[in-house]
């Protein structure tokens, strides 16, 4: 008999081993999915984005950005893809720095598609079509617009 309740206190314990095992699990790839949108590879996403801008600037000037980015929201919004979406924000605000400053430097018309409205009306536009309610797109906006400047600033102005 006592043999008995030691295999069924054993058995208990793993249960509940178990258990924690999944929980842990679970609290583990949420704070994986949670830091893939927020956290480092947020940030290094945009960074590239900001990069791959200047490359593409640099080999072709204005005339393919336009393409490149409604391309690359195409691409992003049919797969429901974030990461891909915040990178093709940034791509476009980038362009849309880029072509600001061309303008306030050397006093040429803006490039058709990247003035502040189309820019926005993009953004917003492929948020809405992610699922984003009005605060959560506000939100979202200002988190895109902040981290590319930052980038945009080093990788632009400073190289």
């Amino acid at each position: 008999m006592k043999k008995i309740e030691e295999i069924s206190l054993m058995a208990g314990k793993h249960r509940l081993l178990r258990t924690l095992l999944l929980i842990f699990s679970v609290i583990v790839c949420i704070t994986i999915n949670v830091t893939d949108c927020h956290g480092d590879n947020y940030d290094q996403n945009i960074k590239k984005a900001v990069q791959d801008c200047r490359r593409s600037y640099n080999a072709t000037g204005m005339s393919l950005m336009r393409g490149r980015v409604d391309k690359c929201y195409q691409s992003a919004l049919r797969r429901k893809d974030r990461r891909k979406f915040d990178y093709c924000a940034a791509f476009d605000l980038s362009a849309y720095f880029v072509d600001d400053m061309m303008v306030r430097q050397i006093h040429c018309p803006p490039f058709e598609g990247f003035d502040s409205a189309s820019v926005s009306k993009r953004i917003e536009g492929g948020l809405t079509a992610l699922g984003y309610d009005k605060d959560r797109r506000k939100t979202e906006v200002k988190r895109l617009a902040d981290t590319t400047v930052k980038w945009f600033k080093e990788i632009f102005e400073t190289e």
